[in-house]
Formats: structure tokens, C-alpha cells, sequence
């Protein structure tokens, strides 16, 4: 385990074995990919696949990612998946393509992250645990909750969660901060 993994959590079997996707949506984050996949590979966790939706990014972040996957599918085949979208369609159709791609490889758990290193890869061990123990649907969290560089959640940003998730995440009458990351059951139907 690296530096940056050692605030990772480490998970009892079988939490720690449960086929988990970590998708992350790419344009211009070459200057991010290498460390993003480095911290996440160095997690205790097996069966963690990383899946790449890059949206042609201009600076070759695509290529830098199939570089990446050539060498962690050596240690394990399909440990890193990289999706090209040829156009720039958007965060949100990033996500779910990532998802669907995690779905169509069986995993059973798909957390959402930001490639920019918002988000630190280290807490996907706390939101794997807090799902599995409550037997959660989904455990939201905001940016500033990972350690992100901004501190800041306002649900007036342009990413702000719609109305329905916000409900649905804050019972009790909690606060709801918008979603920058997720961790998701995945369920087919």
C-alpha cells in the first residue's frame, strides 16, 4: 500500500471481496489520470475495477488511460476499462456510461468519482463498508466530504442534485448537499 493509501480503511472479508466499479468521467484530466489510478489500484481491494468514460479529451487523456489499462490488465484482465466517447456529451451520459459498462461485467457495486482528484480514492473502503452495512441503496456524498480542495457544497451550483435524489437522501431531515460522488448498489432488471 502507498503513502496516499494508507488512510484507506481495510475491509473484512467478504465485504473486501465484493466486485466493486470505480467510474470516472474524463475531458482534459491527463495531468490527474496517472495519480487517480495509482491511488485507487492501491486500495485492498481485489475485485475493484476502474472504468474510464473519456470524452475525446483534447490533451490525451484517452491515450494516457489505455496506456494505464494495458498495464493494470496485466496484473488482472479488465481491472481497467477505458470507454472513448467520441463527443463531449456531458458528465451526467459519462456516468452512465460507465455504469452500464460496470453492469454488463457483473459488478455489483459502481462508486461515482470526478477525475480531477476532488474526490480521494482512499474513502471508497468507508462508503463500501457504510453500504454493506446498512444495506443501502445508494450513500451520497459531497465533494468536501472526500477532502476535496473546495470545501464548499451550495445546492445552488449548476451540478446540483435534482429534486427527487435530494429527498431521498436527506431522511430524518437532514441537510442534502449535492452529489459530487456516490456509491450505488447495481441492480439489472
Amino acid at each position: 500500500m502507498n503513502d496516499k493509501a494508507a488512510g484507506a480503511w481495510s475491509l473484512p472479508s467478504p465485504w473486501r471481496d465484493v466486485r466493486v466499479a470505480v467510474v470516472v468521467p474524463t475531458y482534459n484530466e491527463a495531468g490527474n489520470i496517472g495519480e487517480l489510478a495509482e491511488r485507487i489500484f492501491a486500495l485492498d481491494l481485489p475485485n475493484l475495477r476502474l472504468i474510464i468514460a473519456d470524452d475525446d479529451s483534447p490533451d490525451g487523456t484517452g491515450a494516457l488511460a489505455d496506456d494505464l489499462a494495458k498495464d493494470a490488465n496485466d496484473d488482472r484482465p479488465d481491472r481497467m476499462v477505458v470507454l472513448h466517447r467520441k463527443v463531449k456529451e456531458g458528465i451526467g451520459r459519462a456516468h452512465i456510461a460507465g455504469m452500464l459498462a460496470a453492469l454488463a461485467r457483473g459488478d455489483e457495486y459502481v462508486v461515482q468519482m470526478d477525475g480531477d482528484l476532488s474526490h480521494r480514492p482512499e474513502y471508497i473502503p468507508h462508503l463500501l463498508g457504510t453500504i454493506l452495512a446498512t444495506q443501502a441503496g445508494v450513500v451520497p456524498i459531497c465533494a468536501s466530504s472526500w477532502g476535496a480542495r473546495s470545501s464548499r457544497c451550495r445546492s445552488t451550483s449548476r451540478n446540483a442534485t435534482p429534486a427527487p435524489a435530494r429527498s431521498a437522501s436527506r431522511p430524518g431531515g437532514v441537510h442534502a448537499h449535492p452529489v459530487r460522488a456516490a456509491l450505488r448498489r447495481a441492480r439489472r432488471r
